[in-house]
């Protein structure tokens, strides 16, 4: 059984339910987009690697819990060979987008981009609109000094993924 509110944080909790005691492999895959996963059972910590699947091989007991946590890294994706100037924004599994309803006055919609390769998203869920569907909203520092409001891919309408590359349009 889990309990998680998964991809709004990286926590899961997962309760092991075996008929009665028994010693078996759980297998736990770590995504390759985290920079960070670590599982704890009864006090023992077990630290995961990013794409690779991390073992918990013990006697487990009904009622037994794994509380995972992982980091919901934010990463710049480079948009070549395709799109060579722009780079999409990712935070965790999710590619976020800027939607155009939620940036009114954006100057230049084609040309917004985060100021810095070292993009730092912060939460802004509560700037959503109450008819907004979704419920995740980030803010980043955008290239011409404004704050960009994205959301994840899923939940966007009228939008933009590839955003100008930090380093375009600066001498």
């Amino acid at each position: 059984e889990s309990k998680t509110k998964y991809p709004l944080d990286g926590a899961v909790e997962i309760t092991v339910k075996p008929a009665r005691a028994a010693a078996f492999p759980l297998l736990l895959r770590v995504p390759a987009w985290t920079s960070r996963y670590t599982a704890v059972v009864n006090g023992q910590t077990y630290a995961g690697k990013p794409g690779e699947f991390l073992t918990i091989d013990r006697t487990w007991y009904p009622g037994d819990v794994v509380n995972i946590d992982m980091d919901m890294t934010v990463q710049t994706v480079a948009g070549a060979p395709t799109y060579g100037q722009s780079v999409a924004i990712q935070r965790g599994p999710q590619v976020l987008a800027l939607e155009e309803s939620l940036n009114p006055g954006l100057p230049g919609f084609d040309t917004a981009g985060p100021r810095s390769k070292d993009v730092r998203v912060r939460d802004a869920s509560d700037r959503l609109p109450v008819t907004w569907l979704g419920k995740q909203a980030y803010a980043v520092d955008g290239n011409d000094d404004r704050t960009l409001l994205l959301v994840p891919f899923a939940d966007a309408r009228s939008y933009r993924v590839w955003l100008q590359r930090p380093e375009v349009g600066k001498p």
